[in-house]
């Protein structure tokens, strides 16, 4: 039985005010570990959105505040795969089916590339310790990272692209894998986890147990501390429209119960608990600004492409031909075509290298 802040008076004020008696779906986990997906509703009732999986997790609400994207398990020995269901009920519908456990599916906004005659609905999940992406029909299951460090927890920022966490921070890549790039790594605790961008402009996400944030017009250099340690172990963090979000909270060695939290100003409240078990992963059902949508320049019929690197050791002199100082050696040469500058071996490969 769910118990609320106020008899869930607390509930109802926070979906009132936020979303006008919109509901709200998390994940409620037991002390053996299993997951199920609860729907509670502005004036206190619940429903299981789970019924007939063994566990369920990660929920993620569509656009437009319809649909629910989730992981889950149908019996104990099963992988953890993708599904989709209406929020409203009815049957849900595998959308991936792969010989691994799948989790944290996101909805991406939508795709497109100058070859298609129209453009196509995608999800974004983690699979083997990597970033993948499918249609929604369950086709085209690409693997969008590749190194040798383990990704989770992507999120979609307002332009179309993807944030995740890996290597200890955060990191951006488009929807198709390409132009990889830190996005906040260096700054605040070597940890950042579960990111979620709120309506005021912050992606706040976990760093440990405590809460941080960047703002997303300067991510690299405006880096907060938004929670001090005596304040509580915090999980999962999602946006609420007022630029508040909700979270999980707990102190001590309890269970987590759900708060929401003010990043402008540090204040919060509590909106729901259950003694004995964790409420985590909360999102509010409705609708939300989709994401801008990008077009792709990844042809997916050429099974090849170039690699390109720049040595450290390239100066605009030497790339130019440009007059040498005090006998300054140019480490390359030009080839004789004109078009590719050749260089020694270097610790990336065998060499010569081609530089286009």
């Amino acid at each position: 039985m769910l118990v609320g802040a106020g008899s869930l008076g607390a509930a109802r004020e926070v979906l009132d005010s936020a979303l006008r008696k919109s509901d709200i779906v998390f994940t409620l986990r037991s002390s053996d570990g299993i997951s199920r997906l609860i729907l509670l509703r502005p004036d206190g009732s619940e429903r299981v959105l789970s019924a007939g999986f063994h566990a369920a997790a990660d929920p993620e609400i569509s656009w437009d505040g319809q649909r629910l994207l989730f992981a889950a398990q149908k019996r104990p020995s099963d992988r953890w795969q993708i599904y989709e269901m209406p929020v409203a009920g009815g049957v849900a519908r595998q959308v991936v089916t792969l010989p691994f456990d799948c989790r944290s599916p996101i909805y991406q906004s939508t795709a497109y590339n100058i070859a298609s005659d129209r453009p196509w609905r995608q999800i974004a999940f983690v699979a083997q310790g990597a970033l993948h992406s499918a249609r929604l029909d369950g086709s085209d299951v690409r693997r969008l990272t590749w190194h040798d460090d383990a990704d989770s927890d992507p999120q979609m920022l307002p332009d179309g692209r993807m944030i995740f966490s890996s290597r200890g921070g955060l990191f951006g890549v488009n929807a198709d894998g390409t132009d990889f790039a830190e996005f906040s790594a260096h700054e605040g605790a070597a940890e950042k986890r579960t990111p979620a961008v709120t309506a005021g402009g912050l992606v706040v996400f976990i760093e440990g147990e405590t809460i941080g944030s960047v703002s997303l017009r300067r991510n690299l250099h405006s880096y907060r501390r938004l929670t001090r340690p005596e304040e509580g172990a915090f999980l999962s963090p999602s946006a609420l429209p007022d630029g508040t979000i909700l979270v999980s909270r707990k102190m001590g060695p309890g269970r987590y119960s759900l708060w929401r939290f003010d990043p402008a100003n540090g204040s919060m409240g509590q909106v729901l608990d259950n003694p004995g078990r964790d409420i985590v992963q909360a999102k509010l059902v409705a609708s939300r600004p989709e994401p801008d949508g990008r077009s792709s320049v990844v042809d997916e019929s050429n099974p090849t492409g170039k690699f390109y690197s720049l040595s450290v050791h390239i100066s605009v002199n030497s790339l130019f031909g440009t007059k040498k100082r005090n006998g300054e050696k140019n480490p390359y040469e030009y080839a004789s075509s004109g078009r590719n500058r050749v260089g020694p071996s270097g610790p990336v490969g065998q060499g010569p290298a081609e530089l286009y």
